[in-house]
């Protein structure tokens, strides 16, 4: 029996609509946030003339990884400044100040943003290809579509008591 060529072709095009590659980094992205921008260029700045091992070092910083952070690295932040690609950080609960809102914190630990004036916020879903985020308020009856971002409310679907 003679193999056919067509057969692995379309099962690996199959495999690639299934999973599409997404690119996760964004190189000079030192803080997650899905941009590269002043906050990235701060934590650039403390790193900046340290090497593996010193107490300011930042292996993000190492854009190059030669072990150094120089201006060759720097450079490359320079290419990369006010780029945007996804955001990748984590949409939570938050009650820390008596009034329930969400924030987004990135896959370092930092907090991006801190939103929203929920009253029962029962869930928080993402969408991993656009990074926008759904909270759905069991208490105001809403859900919110937040920009990936700033948090800002793009769409606002108000639910119907039956």
């Amino acid at each position: 029996m003679k193999k056919s060529k067509t057969t692995p072709l379309v099962l690996t095009l199959f495999v690639l609509m299934l999973f599409p590659f997404v690119a996760h980094a964004l190189p000079g992205d030192l803080d997650g946030s899905g941009r590269v921008d002043g906050y990235d260029l701060i934590l650039f700045g403390r790193a900046y003339g340290s090497q593996s091992g010193d107490a300011n070092w930042n292996s993000e910083a190492d854009l190059n990884g030669d072990g150094k952070v120089d201006s060759a690295d720097l450079s490359l932040l320079s290419a990369q400044f006010g780029s945007t690609g996804l955001s990748f950080g984590l949409w939570v609960g938050d009650q820390t100040s008596g009034t329930l809102r969400v924030r987004k914190l990135s896959n370092k630990g930092n907090q991006l943003v801190r939103v929203g004036d929920f009253t029962t916020p029962i869930s928080i879903s993402s969408n991993v290809t656009t990074g926008e985020v759904w909270v759905a308020d069991q208490g105001l009856d809403k859900v919110k579509k937040l920009d990936p971002f700033s948090g800002a409310t793009l769409l606002t679907v108000n639910g119907i008591d039956a």
